[in-house]
């Protein structure tokens, strides 16, 4: 059988999207949809990152040969 790759968040929010409708957990939106936004959040995050620590090496280069 083969194994499905990348298909545990999208089950994992539809499972959440379909207990918050039918009251079983009563989460805020923000949260049931997490599996959709949450790798998304976290990506943007990691290059804002990475963006900041490029800009701060490069002031840090400028300023050495000054």
């Amino acid at each position: 059988m083969k194994r499905e790759k990348g298909i545990f968040l999208p089950l994992l929010g539809v499972s959440f999207i379909v207990l918050r409708l039918c009251n079983v957990i009563l989460w805020p939106w923000v949260w049931v949809l997490c599996p959709v936004w949450g790798p998304w959040a976290v990506a943007f995050f990691i290059a804002l990152w990475l963006q900041i620590r490029k800009e701060e090496r490069k002031r840090n280069a400028e300023k050495q040969s000054l």
